[in-house]
């Protein structure tokens, strides 16, 4: 998988990585000038209000130099870290090839390894957060602190991926210190917002209002509409569908059944309370697909955990 990851041109292949390589350029200028910038209304870095983490982050593995295959690769180099971390954390117990043959059956999911996208990092990070929390209950570590600041810091919906990771975790073990990580990528959401309204910058894309209950039935059209799309997710989603509605007493599957539902309950929040902007791009756009990735790190361990484990080998020479 990390050598697919690799295995791409050093030149941005899709739209927003332009908006993404761009604001890591700044980077170059000097250690934490895409802060600077971000929060400087007179840059007009698009998207404004963003929480500039990822674009740094690239920068700073770009060592300051200024070329765009290097920012590419460094990119790329995060994917990758981001996939190692949630496999790491969160490693099913069955064997590579039916991994494999998951990963396989969203066509979209392979573009967006060799991209320099941030939604699938997001999910992928989102899943090693749950990881962490269900493997030490009583204490949880650490590092899953530290991923919940990362989240926050990469996106917006990075507060709803740790959220959702808590949310499930707490559900399987109840234990108080779980709810760390929430904490952590709460207070880093609300510090940023504050300094970015100190600071004068617009919240366009993000700012929540009041719930557009009558958009409802366009959503759940154009979700059936993205997540039946085979040429993009095959028929993965109505497989996820289906485990999800099996009954399991697996504390792992019931997690992550939890942080699914959450997940998903959480986008439609964003998208129906979010600006008409947004509506409108989820209308003409490709924002559903985007936020089915963020989805599907936990979707896809998910079905791995519910697929059926091959028959022990019996006999004589077993």
């Amino acid at each position: 998988m990390f050598a697919l990851v690799l295995a791409r041109p050093w030149v941005p292949t899709q739209w927003d990585e332009f908006v993404w390589l761009g604001k890591a350029r700044f980077e170059s200028l000097g250690f934490g000038a895409g802060v600077q910038a971000a929060l400087d209304p007179a840059q007009h870095v698009i998207p404004a209000g963003y929480p500039p983490l990822w674009p740094a982050a690239v920068g700073w593995l770009s060592l300051g130099h200024d070329a765009l295959s290097t920012h590419v690769l460094a990119g790329s180099l995060l994917v990758a870290l981001c996939a190692a971390t949630a496999i790491e954390t969160f490693a099913p117990e069955k064997p590579r090839l039916l991994a494999l043959g998951v990963l396989a059956s969203a066509p979209l999911v392979w573009v967006h390894l060799r991209s320099t996208y941030v939604d699938l990092p997001v999910g992928l990070l989102g899943l090693a957060v749950l990881g962490l929390l269900l493997r030490s209950p009583e204490r949880p570590p650490l590092l899953a602190a530290v991923l919940a600041l990362v989240l926050a810091g990469f996106k917006d919906e990075g507060l709803a991926q740790v959220l959702a990771a808590t949310g499930a975790a707490l559900l399987v073990h109840r234990h108080w210190r779980l709810g760390l990580p929430a904490l952590v990528a709460l207070v880093t959401v609300a510090t940023w917002r504050v300094l970015v309204s100190t600071h004068g910058v617009p919240l366009f894309d993000h700012a929540l209002g009041v719930p557009q209950w009558d958009w409802v039935p366009r959503f759940v059209h154009l979700l059936v509409l993205h997540a039946t799309e085979l040429f993009s997710w095959g028929v993965f989603w109505a497989v996820t569908v289906a485990v999800v509605l099996m009954p399991t007493r697996d504390p792992a599957a019931r997690a992550l059944r939890a942080m699914l539902v959450l997940l998903f309950l959480f986008t439609a929040a964003a998208l129906l309370s979010g600006p008409e902007r947004v509506r409108v791009f989820a209308e003409n756009g490709t924002l559903l697909n985007r936020l089915l990735l963020q989805l599907w790190p936990c979707a896809a361990l998910l079905v791995l955990q519910g697929l059926p484990r091959p028959a022990a080998v019996t006999g004589p020479g077993a």
